[in-house]
């Protein structure tokens, strides 16, 4: 009998995982469009294969840390592992679509996150595991972005990976120590608020130092240190210091604490006076919004039956091994320290959709009874609205008015790709949608300058911030949208629209609004990938 019982669960397994996977496939198939960050991954991840070096083809970061009048800006907004990896990809194969590339490696980082738990599945055939087998192979969010070009299921999987080596850090011998380094020097390499399992793993080691032998520490520690080498290099070549990011900036303009814009000859960011009870309000405000939305995200994706059975599952593994719990939830603490306070995006809920699934099997093995076929019942609801899941159109969850953008993207790239056809020349970007016109940089391949601040800018005058980049940056077109074209004609009144559809319009500037910046004459950021046409 028990026999028996394990064939039909390993039957399970095997069928969870190949229509999981085939799933991912198809999401690959369904993202045909580049969503935010995923943009300057793809621009950056081109410029590696064309021009061999790791850079946006645009003036996208203003601050002491690099050159001012440097036309292009060295990728700094995330870590550069995932578009290297593309554009070496991308140059491998001969192809300048680094999308494709970088959809490949999301469904690399799916496939991964699937195989992580159905080996668990196999490992016990407990009705718990299988459920969270298939709520991780059919949640519509999880398969959405593995096909997306973005590297947060690989997030998921690396925090996941984390609390894996914390369930067991009494029996880590060298190669547990190192298999541990190993995912500590990597994850920040992903993405920036992944410096939460370094920290939370040596925060761990220490809390359970008695359990640790020598040698395993000494492993963690050089496996992470070689991985993290790379790293530490390629921040100290560039921007002069081991760790480095652009993007906590976005955080100190959102707290009211930094303001980008014009300050004297150029345009940086600078800390500013601030009221420490108004910085302090806005936090809190922020993390329990974002925290809200996080728990909302559950439902979502998998209905009230998933969220309920994660709450119930957290409960369990509480009482089952309450230390051992605790231990697990410093990685996943500290990950949400880093990112609640930030404004609140879907994708950011990606590692803990995982978790909150892996904790409601825990609920379904620790029910008895009529509970347990309540908590069947609650699996089965959890399912079916996730099938569900695939009916909606568009299936693409990077944001949650994901339908809005599609139509939005749908609009702009014709705008784009007949903007390609005109000579090469710097361009602000004002748009007030589809990142600042950030979105259309994939197609349309022109160098462009960002030409709105990250929160209020401060300028002498309305538009000056916009005017002062024209000059300086020998700006030839401006790219906006129908609801930045007032302030494009209010600034710029001799600009010439010379392309257009209505939603989105690119227009020409006079040679003289470019005269008198303090870059001097130039030409925009010149590589191949700024040069060629764009993709049809």
């Amino acid at each position: 009998m028990r026999n028996a019982t394990r064939r039909r669960a390993r039957l399970g397994v095997v069928t969870l995982l190949v229509v999981g996977s085939a799933l991912r496939i198809w999401a690959v198939a369904w993202n045909d469009r580049l969503q935010g960050d995923v943009n300057l991954f793809a621009l950056s991840a081109r410029e590696l294969a064309e021009a061999g070096t790791l850079r946006y083809p645009m003036k996208y970061e203003y601050s002491d840390a690099v050159a001012y009048c440097a036309p292009y800006s060295t990728a700094s907004q995330h870590p550069p592992l995932f578009p290297f990896a593309a554009g070496i990809l991308a140059r491998g194969a001969g192809t300048d679509e680094t999308f494709s590339a970088l959809k490949l490696l999301s469904l690399a980082g799916g496939l991964t996150l699937l195989a992580s738990v159905a080996r668990r599945a196999l490992s016990g055939t407990s009705a718990g595991a299988l459920s969270t087998l298939a709520f991780v192979g059919l949640s519509p969010t999880l398969v959405d972005f593995s096909g997306n070009g973005s590297p947060y299921v690989w997030a998921a999987w690396l925090l996941l990976a984390s609390t894996e080596v914390v369930r067991r850090t009494d029996r880590l011998g060298v190669r547990g120590g190192a298999w541990a380094g190993l995912l500590a020097g990597i994850a920040p390499q992903i993405h920036s608020a992944l410096a939460a399992i370094p920290v939370g793993l040596v925060v761990v080691g220490w809390l359970d130092r008695r359990r640790l032998s020598p040698r395993a520490v000494a492993s963690f520690f050089g496996a992470a240190g070689a991985a993290g080498v790379p790293y530490f290099a390629w921040n100290l070549f560039h921007f002069g210091r081991p760790l480095y990011s652009y993007s906590p900036h976005v955080l100190w303009t959102n707290l009211g604490v930094a303001q980008e814009g014009v300050w004297g000859d150029v345009v940086t960011w600078r800390w500013v006076d601030f009221d420490a009870t108004e910085v302090v309000r806005r936090i809190t405000v922020q993390v329990g919004l974002d925290a809200l939305e996080m728990m909302r995200a559950i439902p979502l994706d998998g209905s009230v039956a998933a969220l309920a059975l994660a709450v119930l599952g957290g409960g369990v593994l509480l009482r089952r091994a309450p230390r051992r719990a605790g231990l697990c939830a410093v990685p996943i603490l500290l990950y949400l320290a880093l990112v609640l306070p930030l404004p609140y995006r879907d994708r950011f809920g990606v590692p803990i959709l995982v978790l909150a699934y892996v904790a409601a099997g825990a609920a379904v093995d620790a029910s008895r009874g009529i509970a347990r076929r309540g908590a069947f019942g609650l699996v089965a609801i959890t399912l079916a609205w996730m099938l569900t899941g695939y009916f909606e159109d568009p299936r693409t969850r990077y944001y949650e008015d994901d339908g809005a953008r599609r139509d939005a993207h749908a609009r702009m790239r014709p705008v784009a790709e007949r903007f390609a056809r005109l000579p090469s020349g710097p361009t602000l970007g004002f748009s007030t949608t589809l990142t600042n016109g950030i979105e259309g940089v994939y197609y349309h391949r022109h160098p462009l300058v960002r030409g709105r601040s990250h929160g209020p800018p401060r300028e002498p005058s309305p538009g000056e911030l916009a005017r002062k980049l024209v000059r300086d940056f020998g700006v030839r077109y401006v790219w906006t949208d129908a609801f930045g074209r007032a302030e494009v004609e209010a600034s710029f009144p001799a600009a010439r629209e010379v392309v257009g559809n209505g939603a989105y319009f690119v227009f020409e500037l006079p040679p003289e609004a470019s005269d008198g910046g303090v870059c001097g004459p130039r030409s925009g950021p010149l590589s191949r990938a700024t040069r060629s046409r764009a993709p049809t």
